[in-house]
């Protein structure tokens, strides 16, 4: 499992502000993602959990009991469809865009279940055979009808908030398929596949996950009663997990609210327990909610009561964060188990406070075009149009200006960016510039924010061909700097290998970021996204035909890398 390590200043602030009077009550979980993809997220986090926790197997005949098997062919339709929504994920420019993928997607999890087959048990067998998967059985009950069960997922971590990076899935399902149509409670059995050339820790913490049917929630049931770590036996098998209930509650309400007078391009609700061993939050998001709008949040049902309370965030259309409240109704709003409407949220106007001075300075443009693209600088709270109406040349040294207002400032930072529209095109793109910290007594101090290119960094150019087995050594810089490379492929398995300065031979000094495409400069199509390390072990894909592959190197620091491919399984030496 790949570690985030980039995150908003935003969204590390943002829970700083209120840990001393929130710290029992709020967990991690409050941090809100930048961008409105959290159900295309879950439905690639289920598919693979599903590609995880399925043998490959022509037959099932070599596939112990208990398990799940598929055809290489099947996997590989569901592993082609998690690959292309994981590229809409980083390139989607609209929202239209995201639920088309995830419709797409949500298709080929229901057909892949379809195709897939579990292994019965034969009388005298043993379930214990397989020592490379930890396994167990758990109790689940209220559980729903077919048409309205949720997807479950077991989840494992070596002790306390740290992943368990040996575990090839984050999340594996536990299937509830064999459960009959008219069961509400059953004891199954689970299985988590670990890795083969990685070790399995002596004691792991488990948790149990659900997504309800029709929702892009995914509600964490809580940790399991059998203590902070379940110590694993040599033979895999946990034994009982305990008994949980995968039954949920429905919220619905009203939101009130605008930012300054003007609607909210998207309000996001979030709902939570007051009682830390209920730790869940149930999640919805409005697209300009209008005074009074209606909402439906769906969470876990307990058998103990507990009060609830809300988050609400107000974001703009691209996912930068305008304002975060806390709502805790005046009557005390009581959850069990069964359903609660007439929850009124009014926040009225939130204001942003009185405008402080204009962040602003000087930035170099190349690539300007003919027509002219329309550039925006964005600070995350604001944005201004760089004037590019007196420039005749590719490249031009402008200035630039953002307003700050007091809850901005709040903050001490803006991450800067550049969106770009192509002329004629309702195509647009991103340039990440970086983070700057300001103070009341340097906003008025210009910043140069150096020499930005304004051309697509999905679109190829300068490319350097890759020969097999031979290293080539890049240098890159920050401030949208990419490096392009070609290989010539034809059928069969191609592994990309790169050394820098997260995971390599400590001789290099960027860190990078790889994505891998297949098509035309003009057409590409995604295969790996955003990867970020291929030392230990590569970075793999697969083509049936010849033609090109385009690798697009980006930096999270600059500095020196390297970079090679093979169709052999070991590593090419420096």
């Amino acid at each position: 499992m790949k570690k985030i390590r980039k995150i908003s200043i935003t969204a590390v602030l943002l829970p700083l502000m209120l840990i001393f009077a929130m710290f029992t009550a709020l967990g991690c979980d409050l941090l809100n993602d930048d961008l409105n993809d959290t159900a295309l997220k879950s439905a690639i986090a289920e598919a693979k959990g599903l590609l995880n926790s399925t043998e490959t197997s022509s037959d099932g005949s070599d596939v112990l009991p208990g398990l799940y098997w598929a055809t290489d062919y099947n996997k590989g339709i569901l592993q082609t469809a998690i690959t292309t929504a994981e590229g809409v994920l980083d390139t989607a420019e609209t929202q239209a865009a995201l639920d088309a993928a995830l419709a797409t997607l949500r298709t080929a999890i229901n057909t892949f279940k379809g195709k897939r087959t579990l292994v019965q048990q034969p009388q005298g067998g043993d379930p214990n055979e397989n020592t490379r998967n930890i396994r167990g059985t758990i109790t689940l009950t209220n559980i729903p009808a077919p048409n309205n069960r949720p997807t479950v997922f077991i989840q494992a971590s070596e002790g306390p908030g740290l992943s368990f990076s040996t575990y090839e899935s984050d999340l594996t399902e536990i299937s509830l398929s064999e459960v009959p149509n008219n069961q509400t409670e059953a004891e199954l059995n689970w299985s988590i596949p670990v890795s083969e050339n990685e070790n399995i820790p002596e004691d792991v913490q488990f948790s149990l996950y659900i997504t309800p049917a029709g929702t892009t929630n995914f509600l964490r049931i809580g940790l399991f009663e059998k203590g902070w770590v379940i110590e694993i036996p040599e033979n895999r098998d946990v034994g009982d997990l305990g008994t949980y209930s995968i039954g949920t509650v429905i919220l619905t309400g009203t939101i009130t609210v605008d930012f300054g007078g003007d609607t909210v391009p998207r309000v996001q609700i979030r709902a939570y327990s007051s009682n830390y061993d209920y730790d869940f939050t149930g999640y919805t998001e409005l697209a300009s909610p209008a005074a009074g709008a209606s909402w439906t949040i769906v969470i876990p049902s307990y058998p103990n009561q507990h009060s609830l309370y809300f988050t609400v965030s107000g974001l703009r259309s691209n996912g930068a964060e305008l304002f975060w409240e806390i709502y805790e109704p005046d009557q005390e709003i009581v959850a069990k188990n069964s359903n609660i409407s007439g929850i009124n949220i009014n926040l009225g106007t939130i204001s942003r406070g009185n405008y402080l001075g204009d962040l602003s300075g000087t930035i170099t443009l190349t690539d300007i075009k003919n027509p002219q693209q329309t550039v925006y600088i964005d600070t995350h709270y604001n944005s201004s149009i760089i004037d590019l109406s007196g420039v005749s040349d590719t490249q031009a040294t402008l200035n630039w200006s953002v307003p700050i207002y007091e809850n901005d400032y709040y903050f001490g930072s803006a991450n800067i960016y550049l969106e770009v529209l192509e002329s004629g095109s309702s195509k647009s793109f991103t340039i990440y510039l970086g983070d700057y910290y300001f103070d009341l007594d340097t906003l008025d101090t210009p910043i140069d924010l150096g020499t930005v290119s304004l051309w697509n960094p999905e679109v190829p150019r300068n490319t350097t061909p890759l020969t097999a087995n031979t290293w080539v050594n890049g240098e890159i810089g920050d401030n949208g700097g990419i490096d392009w490379y070609t290989i010539s492929v034809s059928s069969g398995t191609y592994n990309l290998w790169w050394n820098d300065s997260y995971a390599g031979d400590k001789t290099k000094t960027a860190d990078i970021f790889v994505d891998v495409y297949r098509g035309t400069p003009e057409n590409l199509t995604m295969i790996w996204s955003n990867e970020d390390s291929a030392w230990s072990s590569p970075l793999s894909f697969t083509v049936n035909s010849t033609g090109t592959v385009y690798v697009r190197v980006t930096p999270y620091d600059s500095g020196t890398y390297g970079i090679v491919y093979s169709t052999a399984n070991t590593r090419p030496s420096l």
